[in-house]
């Protein structure tokens, strides 16, 4: 059976990640790491006879918890890991709703008139106002407000398959037909990131420091390979996103 490893980047020790109860059923697209370190969040089902959706893990205890209405797959993390976003599922109304919940409160929010943000083709805001996401229809990078107005073209983009924002917000990263590019967040041109990408890539994360991006590769059939990429943006502006509280 699969298995969930934490690997330490500080002394470059990797262990299992037992979880209590037992994770019976996992969609391991997607995995997401609370910025702080003290949840991992995944799409799963375990042996309660309950159905699949979202879970959180503590990562010290192994201890289980699932996600009222948490339907999934993605799952983002505002950048100070206060808010967790998901898609969530009302069986008694027979809709679905994007959510936003506070770690510290539990409290849910229901964010309406909001763009997709449930797929590996968008991005979330450090700040949690806004999410970059992929216009699969017209070919473009789009950015909106995540609660409600409009939203604006940022660069015209056919074939993107993941995006990130830079830990201060500044830039999105983006992946098009197998290359690697970032755009300013405001506007203007894209730029090619000069790095030989192994096939197959996805699942772009940024590491909580902002220093580090992390992507799976598949050069070889039936093996997938774990990547960091660093030195890729330029330095952030003094200031700290997190502490702007949204």
């Amino acid at each position: 059976h699969s298995k969930i490893m934490i690997h330490s980047s500080e002394n470059g020790t990797t262990r299992e990640l037992v979880t209590e109860p037992k994770i019976t059923e996992c969609n391991f697209n997607s995995l997401s790491a609370c910025p702080t370190g003290k949840w991992l969040a995944l799409w799963g089902g375990m042996d309660d006879g309950q159905s699949s959706g979202v879970l959180l893990i503590d990562r010290d205890s192994g201890e289980v918890t699932r996600v009222k209405h948490g339907s999934g797959p993605r799952i983002f993390w505002s950048r100070n890991g206060r808010h967790m976003y998901y898609v969530g599922f009302f069986s008694k109304e027979n809709r679905t709703a994007k959510l936003r919940r506070d770690m510290q409160t539990g409290e849910v929010v229901e964010l309406s008139e909001t763009p997709p943000f449930y797929d590996h083709y968008s991005a979330i805001s450090p700040d949690g106002r806004k999410v970059a996401y992929a216009d699969k229809d017209n070919g473009s990078i789009k950015v909106a407000p995540i609660v409600r107005g409009e939203a604006r073209v940022l660069v015209k983009a056919v074939g993107v398959r993941s995006m990130f924002w830079s830990a201060d917000g500044r830039f999105i990263g983006y992946v098009q037909n197998g290359q690697l590019w970032r755009i300013a967040s405001d506007g203007g041109e894209p730029v090619r990131i000069n790095f030989e990408m192994p096939p197959g890539l996805k699942h772009l994360r940024l590491h909580s420091d902002g220093r580090q991006i992390l992507f799976s590769a598949h050069r070889y059939a039936n093996k997938t390979e774990i990547w960091v990429l660093e030195n890729f943006l330029p330095p952030e502006k003094n200031g700290d996103p997190d502490t702007n509280k949204t």
